[in-house]
């Protein structure tokens, strides 16, 4: 009897410690299902993160045109480009009239609504903004003019080439 008894407890030990096992499987399967449907919601805002966040990745704000490359260089050296939370970007070149545009941000592509004029937003930074044209010829690289830095030019004259709305 003694005999039947350890070979049974042999068998429950042995089923315990493979329910165990499957458990700790079961569990670690679990989580990574878990983790996986969580991916998509983690990253369901990235479009705000560029409009206004107040992070490394802020559109909004005043920038001047330092260089540009590519084949169609025709935006006003200079150029300088106030970008709204509102969605509008006011843009003005050296000695001109500011003009304002209509712009939307979606998956790091910054759009112009009136004229159709995009550009990849490749880097953006507390500093830094490169514009790669996606429909233009050109790639435009911008610096943050820090607001207690911004000049308003109030004189008026003929504008000399596009800006990067165009």
């Amino acid at each position: 009897m003694n005999e039947y008894i350890y070979r049974n407890k042999q068998k429950i030990m042995k089923n315990l410690v493979q329910f165990n096992k499957n458990r700790y499987i079961f569990v670690k399967i679990l989580l990574l299902i878990g983790i996986l449907a969580s991916l998509p919601l983690t990253g369901s805002d990235c479009d705000n993160g560029i409009i206004g966040s107040g992070t490394s990745g802020n559109l909004i704000g005043t920038w001047q045109l330092t260089s540009m490359t590519g084949y169609l260089q025709d935006i006003c050296a200079g150029e300088v480009v106030t970008f709204d939370s509102n969605g509008t970007a006011t843009l003005q070149c050296p000695n001109s009239n500011p003009i304002t545009r209509n712009y939307t941000v979606s998956n790091n592509i910054l759009s112009y609504t009136e004229t159709g004029i995009q550009y990849n937003i490749t880097n953006l930074s507390n500093t830094t903004l490169i514009l790669e044209g996606r429909n233009v010829g050109r790639t435009l690289n911008y610096t943050r003019i820090p607001a207690d830095k911004i000049v308003i030019d109030e004189r008026t004259s003929v504008k000399s080439g596009k800006n990067s709305s165009e």
